[in-house]
This record gives C-alpha cells, sequence and structure tokens, in this order.
C-alpha cells in the first residue's frame, strides 16, 4: 500500500466511525433508547456487534470499499490539442 492509500483507509474508517455513531445517537433519541438497550438491539447471540439494519436495508460499510491508485498514464491520454490537424 502506498502512503496516499493509507491515508484515504484512515479516513474511510473515520468516516464510517462518525456515521456509525451519528446513526446510533439518532436511534436514542428516536427510541430513547440507553446504552444497554442499543447493545441489546445490536450484538448477535455470538456476542459482536451486528451491522444496523431497517427493514433489511443495512447501512453501507464505507471502510470496505477497494482503494486503488490509478498508474501514471503520461502521453497516452488522448489531447485535443497535440493534433496536427486540428481547427
Amino acid at each position: 500500500m502506498s502512503g496516499s492509500e493509507i491515508v484515504c483507509k484512515s479516513a474511510f474508517d473515520a468516516l464510517e466511525n462518525f456515521v456509525w455513531h451519528r446513526v446510533i445517537r439518532w436511534w436514542i433519541r428516536l427510541h430513547r433508547w440507553k446504552w444497554k438497550d442499543v447493545r441489546r438491539h445490536l450484538i448477535g447471540p455470538n456476542g459482536r456487534w451486528k451491522r444496523s439494519t431497517v427493514d433489511g436495508v443495512e447501512l453501507f460499510n464505507i471502510a470496505a470499499v477497494p482503494v486503488t491508485r490509478y498508474r501514471y498514464r503520461g502521453s497516452k491520454i488522448s489531447n485535443p490539442y497535440s493534433r496536427a490537424h486540428h481547427a
């Protein structure tokens, strides 16, 4: 991984964390839950946190997006101004 990929991944992780906490805070206000209620609803029987879902729609995990760096293409990119016979 290059430096820019690491920075991008950490930004995605931070954004995922921020969105998850915002949704949980919204649910706490909406349902008048305590933290104990959040844990009861979002921790599975195996003791691990479940992804938050509502009516079968799951919160998108932006941290799971693969980050790839594009190769430098230089002169392979077409440029309309480099053609000899342009109008």
